[in-house]
């Protein structure tokens, strides 16, 4: 007996590899076990499984990628789906699944049916030795759950990103982690136009579409503060999810913050939660705003560092089948401090050149031009006055930058740097992101005045 898993990002992968060590052990083998759906056809071209095991949660049937990955297999195997966490019931008879919730009981007893499914015994086989629960509430100090932790002291929160950091992804994990917090019904999540011709009336026509059921009738800026005024009365406390919010005009922004700044003030401690997620404009408009916008009193968190999960979803996105080794992944992210840009840049240049090993990998990677056009990219635009260089250099060749850290910092300069993602957070203080970024810079600003690279 032979079967193919097909697992999802959203699937946690401590689960899953338990899952599939546990069904390895006691009634198949696995052809094989992918995540990108555009690489499921080819890659099992060759393969004659009997069953096929998809593994998704609530999310991967809202954006799509169930039925994608459905159309892809064959039709021959039999075909199931293990949704872990909370799911639709209709859902679950549609695709026939089987549904592993925080209920130990319900856990073994979905394994003892796929179990069954898979031609064994289900009496005599041991489930998994990890609950979905572990996997999908995550670790306590994923920024996730701290998101919500900070929002029990106040109800406003900005998730600022440093330049060149996805926010895509993270913020539909917060919003998969809102619903297990709030529920379904109780999680708005919404992005203004970024058009600047945008009129009041159409961005709020915009925002209700956005909302969903109970927001049908919103024309204008009015009728959105009202439907969201009767949500909250309704279920008692909602979560509203704001991404690209500085990238509307700031006539739009204006106008959602006084809704905001209203409501956060009038409705009752605990029923209304606001999470708004951006960049460096989003950090100045905190700072700079008149006293009407709800900016001013929201708390702020930073965006987390670049990880192995950001990785696979690049590898997905650019349709590639395999992932790279842990030990890559890792030397990568230590190279480059987790610098967005550059560290994909790199990987880029890996996927071309193929290397056999870590220390080819490398040294390829001290060849690659375009990875220098990125560093001339980051550095060049310092080059302004004398002042700047000379205060820059004293940075370069310094271990740490001086000044207590904030987000917003009083000096142009080390603003500039933080915003750009040269330099990061180190406890109360700045330090440069990784010693190649930072020899880099020494190069670059020590050859003087230089024409301005292009844009990779």
């Amino acid at each position: 007996m032979v079967y193919l898993l097909i697992q999802s990002d959203h699937a946690p992968s401590d689960f899953v590899a338990n899952l599939q060590r546990a069904l390895t052990r006691d009634v198949a083998d696995t052809v094989g076990s992918f995540r990108a759906e555009a690489t499921v056809e080819a890659d099992i071209s060759g393969a004659t499984p009997t069953h096929i095991l998809r593994i998704a949660t609530q999310f991967d049937v809202e954006s799509g990628w169930l039925r994608r990955v459905s159309k892809l297999t064959p039709d021959g195997p039999d075909r199931r789906t293990a949704f872990l966490g909370e799911i639709d019931p209709s859902v679950v008879e549609a695709f026939g699944s089987l549904v592993f919730d925080r209920s130990p009981a319900k856990c073994r007893e979905a394994f003892g049916e796929l179990v069954h499914w898979l031609g064994g015994v289900s009496d005599t086989a041991e489930a998994p030795d990890i609950s979905p629960q572990e996997s999908l509430e995550s670790a306590p100090d994923r920024l996730e759950n701290r998101v919500f932790e900070q929002l029990e002291d106040n109800p406003t929160l900005l998730l600022l990103a440093q330049q060149g950091r996805a926010q895509r992804i993270f913020v539909n994990q917060l919003r998969l982690r809102a619903v297990e917090r709030f529920g379904e019904g109780r999680v708005l999540a919404v992005s203004p136009p970024g058009s600047l011709d945008v009129s009041l009336e159409e961005l709020f026509q915009h925002l209700g579409r956005q909302c969903g059921a109970g927001f049908e009738q919103v024309e204008r800026q009015f009728d959105w503060e009202r439907c969201l005024t009767e949500k909250i009365d309704r279920e008692g406390e909602v979560c509203l999810l704001i991404s690209r919010f500085e990238h509307a005009s700031k006539q739009n922004q204006d106008a959602i913050a006084i809704v905001l700044r209203g409501l956060v003030e009038q409705l009752p401690l605990g029923s209304f939660f606001v999470v708004v997620s951006g960049g460096e404009t989003l950090a100045r408009q905190k700072v700079t705003v008149g006293e009407l916008s709800f900016l001013n009193h929201a708390d702020w968190m930073l965006f987390p560092e670049l990880g192995p999960r950001d990785f696979d979803a690049w590898n997905r996105e650019n349709k590639f089948a395999a992932s790279f080794s842990a030990e890559l992944t890792q030397a990568i992210l230590d190279r480059y401090g987790g610098h967005p840009g550059i560290s994909m840049r790199a990987l880029g240049a890996l996927r071309r050149h193929r290397p056999q090993d870590l220390g080819t990998a490398l040294d390829l990677l001290d060849e690659e031009e375009s990875l220098q056009s990125w560093f001339d990219h980051l550095f060049v635009p310092f080059e302004t006055d004398d002042g700047t260089i000379d205060q820059l250099l004293s940075f370069l060749y310094s271990p740490r930058l001086m000044g207590q850290f904030s987000f917003w910092p009083a000096s142009s300069l080390v603003r500039n740097l933080f915003w750009r993602n040269l330099i990061t957070q180190d406890g109360t203080s700045f330090r440069w992101r990784s010693e190649t970024i930072q020899n880099a810079g020494i190069d670059v600003i020590s050859r003087g005045p230089a024409k301005k690279a292009e844009t990779p």
